[in-house]
């Protein structure tokens, strides 16, 4: 199925409000309840990764029971609009908390946001895998997708500028506005995708041909495809979150940008958008995996470089947070593309079409990633000494721009060796969709 740019604009609507509730959770609400709210760095740490650790089992659970459950719907658009208004209560009481709110408070919302995010996303993610059996349309599909939500990010991006050149707004908090501007874009955005795209039809098998938990995790355990893949995913995820976690810190305290920090953010949204159609190129070009390898190889250069870059230099700051912008663009298309490749091999091997199981471990591995990220980096700020403020030393400055550089560089080094040799290629990837079209035939 080859969607026209308007449909698939539409359908991938809904990816543009998910990217705004992201951003600010994993980069502007860690800062926010640790200075505003007055929460211990290391709470806050510990309640993100508690948080993430419990959506871990909602996103694999879910996957499990969403691949299960057919209405006359469909499997996927009841769970999109069901999240919505669960999702607005959420985005409001995370977003709009009232002065000295309880840790208890945020652990509860965050824990109850992420079983929305999840609802919504997982299902939206599982529904894109089954628009297209194309090794490169599932690309372009995952390529859109990750525009809007780069469109997204940049939207909540622009409100603290907004706020700062609107008379009537000064003194707003910031991380308010990117609330309320949520709340209003879940509904529109949900409504363009389920009102303008089919969702392809399938048939479940009865239950008494139902492979048994035993068989599953047996079956999942001997796809080497599906664990290098999470393996990579986690790992250039991982790396990715280490670098949302320290952002504002490092703007702030070691670039010195002050108000340029948003527009140091926006530059780097703005560049990942922009190298996406790059990178779908490259990907025509190269097989998937080896795109992948790049983009690590790509991020330790890149990290090597922050190195030499002088505190308080806002030019060479710009440059390399531009610079670390380019392979942002790619970092989540290649995972759901590839994952879609998977999702045939095991429809192959196990009659069992299970894009919602599949999809739930890729996102199981993405946020764990985002939990572990928040819990490492939080705690090892503690560890060196580093106090949210001006007021830091020389010495916890050098140390944190070392866990700036070297920790997100140990991830992506992983990734390099996961990757090597990949056995999913394109041409096996034909043969599958081949198999399987002479078997339904």
């Amino acid at each position: 199925m080859i969607l026209s740019k308007v449909r698939l604009g539409f359908f991938s609507a809904p990816y543009f409000t998910m990217a705004a509730f992201l951003l600010p959770v994993t980069i502007f609400l860690p800062p926010f309840y640790a200075e505003t709210i007055g929460i211990d760095l290391k709470v806050i740490g510990t309640i993100f990764l508690l948080a993430k650790l419990w959506d871990v089992l909602t996103d694999i659970g879910f996957g499990y029971f969403s691949d299960r459950i057919v209405t006359p719907w469909g499997r996927r658009k009841p769970w999109l609009v069901a999240g919505v208004p669960f999702m607005m209560v959420c985005s409001y009481m995370i977003f709009l908390p009232e002065p000295g709110v309880s840790s208890a408070y945020l652990f509860i919302w965050l824990l109850l946001a992420y079983i929305g995010w999840t609802m919504m996303t997982l299902s939206h993610l599982s529904w894109s895998a089954e628009l297209s059996s194309d090794y490169h349309e599932r690309s372009r599909i995952q390529s859109w997708m990750k525009g809007l939500g780069i469109a997204g990010m940049l939207f909540v991006c622009l409100v603290p500028i907004l706020i700062e050149n609107t008379e009537f707004l000064k003194g707003v908090n910031v991380v308010n506005i990117m609330g309320i501007l949520i709340i209003i874009a879940l509904p529109i955005t949900v409504s363009m995708a389920i009102f303008s795209t089919f969702e392809p039809p399938v048939k479940i098998k009865k239950s008494s041909e139902t492979p048994g938990f035993g068989e599953i995790i047996s079956s999942l355990i001997a796809n080497k495809p599906l664990l290098r893949l999470l393996g990579s995913t986690y790992f250039i995820s991982l790396s990715n979150a280490m670098f949302a976690a320290m952002f504002i810190f490092y703007a702030k305290y070691v670039l010195h940008l002050g108000e340029g920090v948003s527009l140091a953010l926006i530059l780097y949204l703005s560049v990942g958008f922009i190298s996406i159609p790059v990178w779908v190129w490259l990907g025509r070009r190269l097989e998937k995996h080896g795109v992948f390898k790049v983009l690590a190889s790509y991020g330790i250069c890149v990290l090597l470089f922050a190195l030499v870059v002088p505190s308080g230099d806002k030019i060479l700051g710009f440059l390399m947070i531009g610079m670390l912008g380019l392979n942002f663009g790619i970092q989540d298309i290649l995972p759901k593309s590839m994952m879609a490749d998977v999702t045939d091999l095991d429809l192959r091997i196990s009659k069992q079409k299970r894009s919602g199981l599949f999809f739930g471990l890729l996102l199981t591995a993405m946020k764990l990633s985002n939990a572990s990220a928040v819990g490492i980096i939080f705690w090892s700020l503690s560890m060196i000494g580093f106090v949210p403020g001006p007021n830091n030393s020389e010495e916890v400055l050098q140390n944190f721009t070392y866990m700036f550089v070297f920790m997100p560089i140990a991830a992506n080094i992983i990734v390099l060796i996961l990757m090597r040799g990949y056995p999913l290629t394109q041409r096996v990837q034909r043969e599958t969709r081949e198999a399987l079209a002479a078997e339904s035939s």
